[in-house]
């Protein structure tokens, strides 16, 4: 039901507050959709009590049609965590962080020993067997991934 007014007829008040709540559950959707990220076998090496350091492995398999892009990551567990990755130079092998790794569009990327992996660095607390590590992985897009580690003796 449309209302006179000095311009002719508008709508009556009340239609955009009933839009909005119309709205709402499609603008919620599109800010809180799942990142097209899953997380496989998500581990952490067990490391005596005196270790400031350990590492996480993973695989990360990306169910969209883009490349995603790691930029960082956070865990309660420790004071940071850096992307690092392992390489031959000159016959030594050196570690150096990097600043992102991309998953391939329905691809995946694997951190594994040897080569890239997540550095957890300042160890707040000695880590047990079996210990369940948060970690929250960060893409470029400011998109949050969180993972669910476990502690495990990787000798």
């Amino acid at each position: 039901m449309a209302v006179k007014g000095q311009g002719g007829l508008r709508p009556p008040r009340c239609w955009l507050p009933a839009l909005l709540s119309a709205l709402l559950p499609f603008a919620v959707h599109a800010t809180a959709a799942d990142p097209p990220l899953a997380v496989d076998d998500a581990r952490v090496r067990l490391v005596p009590p005196v270790s400031e350091n350990s590492v996480a492995y993973l695989t990360l398999r990306n169910r969209g049609a883009r490349p995603v892009v790691v930029v960082g990551a956070r865990s309660p567990v420790c004071r940071k965590v850096e992307l690092h990755r392992m390489r031959m130079i000159r016959g030594v092998m050196e570690m150096a962080p990097i600043p992102s790794v991309t998953v391939p569009a329905h691809g995946a990327f694997r951190f594994a020993p040897g080569k890239v992996h997540l550095m957890l660095i300042g160890l707040k607390r000695p880590m047990r067997r079996d210990d369940r590590v948060p970690i929250v992985l960060r893409t470029r897009s400011g998109a949050e991934v969180a993972v669910d580690a476990s502690v495990v003796d990787l000798r």
